[in-house]
């Protein structure tokens, strides 16, 4: 950590992380308190240094009385250097049951990256000092969470950038009054209803008198908790690379051997990102929750389902697991066939005249129905298509996906793929093809 505040040490950060400053377009996430106005004045210079671009962001989140206020003086900043500046005005109506605080973090952060699109900045700042991050820490401590949780906040996560994140707010503060900056002070930070804000006041402030390097102790722990999580990170990636998807019936697909020999850092990070990149889910479970889960994977029956969050479920197969969206993973409808190409469930099926003679096709598909039977057939009239689903080691899942070749009477003739003939049958005067 830096016991002092300068554009040299500034600068630092962006070289370290082989970020280019010429040419480069920043949004500053401004508030107007002290750590976003030091970084948005201090960004400015680099910026007439470098050569880059700097556009400041202000999220109104209109939950308090003097928002109108910190709008205001935002503004007006922006005005007295001639900074661009965009505002955003939230609204809170819609939240629901969800704490204010996750509201306001997930609109903001959204806000933000719309911002950064519209204006076409490359990156995106925010003013998150050494402070915010013992807090973090200190926090994480209190509710004994897992180390890898001790990482605290990140000085980079995907366009997002926290320049300060090595500075005090001390430091800052140095800074700002040795150049003359106004900056407000947003009144419920004293609010001792909030857990981060007794920790700071109380918590931190006491540390601080026992140990005046607490602050450094804790960051320099949330350190090694980001150097444990990259490594648990590299082990994630590995896993999901043995992932496959189907995207047609979305759903994606963890070998069960592989996942059962995880730790449970590696596995939650597999998760999350497995969440994130094929869901667009940035849920987070809870500590029993993710206990819940944990059991699952070790010691639920085959076909039993996890509720992973309300859009997410997970189903373990005798070698998988198969995480899915319920909303995405439904039958198709069933349909008449027809001469030529029909894609069904992720399955093609094509067809076309025998010898020329063409008769009225009287075939339809649909999905599998429990008790289902073959009528015909060389496995013998009458066996169960449930049994072809075993014998062919269709999950759960894929039997909701996979057509059954239906007569006039809605009996079972084919399973292509399962049976045979599998990937052609040849009924009346014409030829049906199948590929998966």
């Amino acid at each position: 950590m830096t016991t002092s505040f300068s554009l040299h040490e500034l600068e630092k950060y962006f070289d370290n992380l082989d970020v280019p400053l010429q040419e480069t377009h920043c949004l500053v996430a401004f508030s107007g308190g002290l750590d976003s106005t030091v970084l948005a004045r201090a960004m400015m210079e680099l910026a007439r240094l470098r050569g880059g671009k700097i556009t400041l962001a202000h999220v109104n989140h209109r939950l308090r009385q003097s928002a109108a206020d910190d709008e205001t003086f935002c503004r007006s900043f922006a005005t007295d250097f001639n900074v661009p500046l965009v505002v955003c005005q939230l609204d809170s109506s819609g939240r629901g049951s969800e704490s204010v605080e996750a509201w306001a973090r997930r609109e903001r952060y959204a806000a933000l990256e719309n911002i950064a699109h519209n204006v076409g900045a490359q990156w995106i700042l925010t003013g998150h000092h050494a402070d915010d991050q013992a807090e973090t820490v200190l926090m994480r401590l209190r509710q004994q969470a897992p180390f890898i949780t001790m990482a605290g906040i990140r000085p980079r996560r995907g366009r997002i950038l926290r320049p300060l994140l090595e500075f005090t707010r001390a430091a800052l503060h140095t800074w700002a009054q040795g150049h003359d900056l106004v900056w407000i002070e947003d009144p419920s930070n004293e609010d001792r209803a909030y857990l981060r804000n007794r920790l700071r006041l109380d918590d931190l402030t006491a540390l601080r008198r026992q140990n005046p390097g607490a602050v450094d102790a804790l960051t320099g722990l949330a350190g090694l908790a980001q150097q444990y999580e990259h490594s648990c990170a590299r082990e994630a990636e590995e896993l999901l690379r043995q992932s496959t998807a189907d995207p047609v019936a979305g759903i994606l697909s963890f070998p069960l051997k592989a996942v059962r020999s995880q730790a449970d850092d590696v596995l939650r990070l597999a998760i999350y990102s497995t969440l994130e990149q094929y869901f667009a889910a940035t849920d987070r479970l809870s500590g029993a929750h993710w206990h819940s889960l944990r059991q699952f994977v070790r010691f639920a029956e085959t076909g039993k389902v996890f509720d992973i969050t309300k859009n997410v479920k997970m189903l373990k197969d005798r070698e998988a697991l198969l995480l899915f969206d319920p909303l995405a993973n439904v039958s198709p409808e069933p349909r008449r066939l027809r001469p030529g190409k029909t894609t069904w469930g992720g399955h093609l099926l094509e067809v076309a005249g025998h010898d020329g003679k063409v008769d009225d096709l009287s075939l339809s598909l649909r999905s599998w129905h429990s008790g289902d039977r073959l009528a015909n057939g060389r496995h013998g009239k009458g066996k169960l298509v449930s049994d072809i689903f075993i014998n062919g080691r269709v999950n759960r899942l894929d039997k909701q996906q996979w057509p059954m070749v239906t007569d006039e009477h809605d009996r079972v003739i084919w399973v292509p793929g399962l049976m045979d003939p599998r990937k052609q049958l040849e009924y009346s005067n014409w030829k049906i093809k199948w590929q998966h």
